[in-house]
This record gives structure tokens, sequence and C-alpha cells, in this order.
């Protein structure tokens, strides 16, 4: 059984997100669109630990001669945000946003995706027309 995957599927359904589940894993894929342009997103139920994680890749392919300029601008934003962060993949060279929620103990964990997820994609559409500035050379 796995009540978070579960209850993540209900929301999501609940709000017309369509998603794939993922073998063997408990991941759900999806894809957002917002102002800024449309982007895959992972739900991942860590549910030994009671953990809820929502994942935004950013689409820009990172040149090597930006990753300096690209580190700077998420350090930045990191700085300005109450519920998330950024993260740099180097051996990639992508980004990816994150939020995270403990559930332990909660008995209705859907209003809580629901937070943790609509943040992710609120934050990532946010900042997503800045990163690629800085990826195309320009400032933000």
């Amino acid at each position: 059984m796995a009540p978070l995957l579960d209850a993540a599927k209900a929301w999501y359904r609940s709000e017309g997100w369509g998603f794939e589940v993922a073998e063997n894993k408990p991941v759900l894929r999806l894809s957002f669109t917002g102002k800024s342009g449309t982007w895959p997103c992972y739900a991942q139920a860590v549910e030994e630990d009671a953990v809820f994680v929502f994942y935004s890749f950013c689409q820009e392919n990172i040149p090597a001669n930006r990753v300096t300029a690209v580190l700077e601008y998420l350090n930045r934003a990191n700085m300005d945000l109450a519920i998330g962060n950024f993260e740099f993949d180097a051996e990639v060279r992508a980004v990816r946003f994150r939020t995270s929620v403990d559930l332990e103990g909660v008995e209705r964990p859907g209003p809580l995706i629901k937070s943790i997820s609509l943040a992710n994609v609120v934050t990532t559409d946010r900042y997503l027309p800045g990163l690629k500035a800085v990826v195309g050379g320009s400032k933000p």
C-alpha cells in the first residue's frame, strides 16, 4: 500500500493534472504549463520516511561557459525562497527545483501535497525567465 502516492494521485486527478506512474518506483511523471513555458515534473513518495517530494525540471541545456553565471543566479534565487530550492546537477548540467514535506502522522496528506506541488510550479514559473536569460548570456 502506498498512501502518500495514492493521495497524490487523487489530488492530481481532482485538479485535472495528467500523470503517468513510473514502473517499479513510487514516482508520478507529470508535465506543467505556466506563463514561462512547459516543463516535466516528478512527484515522489518516500513512504518509509513519510516524505513527499515534488521536482520541476528546467529544460534549459546549460552550456559549460554559462555554468558559473547559472550557479550565481540559482544561489541568489535560493536566498529569497522560503519553500524549496533550486539544484544544479553538475554531471549533466541540469537545473531542477525541489519542494518536499514531511507527512508523518498527517491523516489527510492531500492538502499538503497540493501546497507543495503548487508552491513548486509557481516558483519555477517565476524564476524560469531569469534562468533562460542567464543561459542566453543576458541578465535576468
